[in-house]
């Protein structure tokens, strides 16, 4: 089992797509990795314009299922 932080999740699913569930099974994230997911994204859509909206919703979507 692995715990898992906000930066280590936005790579896995940055890398895995929505296989990201499959490989976390069993293993932990932080509860504060949400909000941290959630801020990183914030920064990269609106302050170093590194993606867009859409790019950002999608992440959301596969770490909030």
């Amino acid at each position: 089992m692995s715990l898992f932080d906000a930066s280590a999740l936005l790579n896995l699913v940055r890398k895995r797509g929505k296989n990201t569930l499959k490989l976390l099974k069993e293993n932990y994230i932080l509860t504060l990795t949400f909000y941290e997911v959630g801020n990183a994204l914030w920064k990269e859509v609106l302050l170093t314009r590194c993606i867009d909206i859409s790019e950002a919703n999608k992440v959301l979507e596969t770490v909030f299922q």
